[in-house]
């Protein structure tokens, strides 16, 4: 997790820019009328249980490699934007920008699977961008669904899970070295000095900072949403700062504890 300055300094460049145009996205679709079924507090354990479905679907495929992640992951993208774009636009348009975003996905991780290594550093940045436009976009669409006490219970009961998977089961690194030997970067990479040697921040971190943060927006308006989203992105910045070189961290525990901060500082002053 420990990185030079000017690697976490762009690593936190990606995520800082994703969250605010994600930020800033939640008003738009809300003010927009766009229908999003409400998640209350009794959605969260269902959620919970996708998610640990989810992640042991992903186990399964890596330890039996039968199905390929860049494919799936492929498919994955594009279902996601065919939904972002479906609610804005007609379905043929919709169905356009999902098979478009799905290949130029999979073509991205092909690249970067088969490339020699400055070839890779060409590609890393437009799965960047890609990156970005999913968590921005499924980020601020489900904290316009959540409310704000389901979307802290929602992002509690992951960190716990995180938590194990990092510390404990060591899980999640596995699946993150496995995404990538498949040429899928599930986040934000940057490409360190060192040949072959990548930092990587998950996209989850970031989608749980809009998610939570913007979940607050209909309730107590967007002051709150900048306030919980910079307390989270602090709690970001000091993971980077205090983190110890060669171990791994689970980065959700401390975005909880950022958001909570966050939320206490709401509560004081507004």
């Amino acid at each position: 997790m420990k990185h030079d300055t000017l690697t976490t300094l762009k690593l936190l460049a990606w995520s800082f820019c994703t969250v605010v145009l994600g930020i800033f996205l939640v008003p738009l679709i809300q003010q927009n009328g766009v229908k999003i079924p409400a998640m209350e507090i009794g959605m969260v354990l269902p959620l919970v249980g996708v998610v640990l479905l989810g992640a042991f679907g992903w186990w399964a495929i890596i330890k039996y490699n039968r199905l390929s992640i860049a494919g799936l992951y492929s498919g994955f993208t594009g279902v996601v934007m065919f939904d972002v774009v479906l609610r804005f636009s007609p379905w043929w348009y919709a169905m356009l920008i999902g098979v478009l975003g799905g290949l130029t996905q999979l073509f991205i991780a092909r690249a970067i699977r088969n490339s020699d290594w400055v070839e890779k550093g060409k590609f890393v940045p437009y799965s960047n961008i890609l990156q970005s436009l999913l968590l921005l976009c499924v980020g601020a669409l489900l904290a316009s669904a959540f409310s704000p006490i389901a979307a802290f219970a929602f992002l509690a009961l992951v960190a716990v899970y995180d938590a194990v998977a990092v510390w404990k089961l060591k899980t999640m690194q596995k699946m993150a070295l496995s995404f990538i030997e498949q040429g899928v970067l599930p986040g934000f990479a940057v490409a360190k000095e060192k040949k072959d040697d990548w930092a990587l921040i998950g996209g989850g971190d970031i989608f749980f900072i809009i998610a939570v943060a913007g979940s607050l927006y209909k309730t107590v308006g967007f002051v709150p949403v900048l306030i919980v989203a910079g307390g989270m992105m602090a709690a970001l910045v000091a993971l980077f700062a205090w983190s110890t070189k060669g171990k791994s961290y689970p980065a959700l525990p401390y975005l909880l504890v950022g958001a909570l901060v966050g939320l206490g500082i709401v509560w004081g002053v507004l």
